[in-house]
C-alpha cells in the first residue's frame, strides 16, 4: 500500500498546474465560467466545454494543466483569455448546442496578458464588469 501511494503521488506530482489566475465573484449569484481561446463558442463544435462553477461571494482559482496561463493567452486566436459567464439556470435548462446557437451567456470578458498582469491575476465579477446597474 505504501509503495502504491508513493507511485500515485509521483505520477500526480509530475503534472504542472498553473493556478495564478483567480476569479472573484462579488455578486450574490452563482455562475458558470468557460475559459476559451476565442470569442465564439462555435469555433470548435466538437470540443467539450469545461464549465467551472463559481459560487456567490467567493474566489476561485482557474487551473491550467501542463502549461501556463501566459502560453494559453499567447496561443489564443485573439491573444486574450476569454471568459464566458453563464447563468446557472441557463446551463441547467438548455443544451450545449442551444446555449451556443442562441448565445445564452451573460457576457464575454476578454483580457490580454498585460491586462491580467496589471490586475494581479484577479478577474472580478461585479455589477460593473457584468454590465448590471
Amino acid at each position: 500500500i505504501i509503495l502504491l501511494s508513493l507511485l500515485v503521488f509521483t505520477l500526480v506530482s509530475c503534472d504542472y498546474w498553473d493556478d495564478r489566475l483567480k476569479v472573484v465573484n462579488k455578486l450574490d449569484q452563482d455562475f458558470y465560467l468557460i475559459a476559451y481561446d476565442t470569442t465564439s463558442l462555435n469555433d470548435y463544435p466538437n470540443k467539450v466545454l469545461t464549465l467551472d462553477p463559481i459560487s456567490a461571494d467567493t474566489l476561485k482559482s482557474m487551473l491550467q494543466m501542463n502549461t501556463t496561463w501566459e502560453n494559453t493567452i499567447r496561443s489564443a486566436r485573439n491573444k486574450k483569455i476569454n471568459l464566458f459567464i453563464l447563468d446557472v439556470d441557463t446551463v441547467n435548462h438548455y443544451s450545449r448546442d442551444n446555449i451556443i446557437k442562441n448565445k445564452r451567456y451573460l457576457r464575454i470578458l476578454s483580457y490580454s496578458l498585460s491586462e491580467i498582469k496589471r490586475m494581479d491575476w484577479k478577474i472580478v465579477l461585479d455589477s460593473n464588469s457584468l454590465g448590471y446597474k
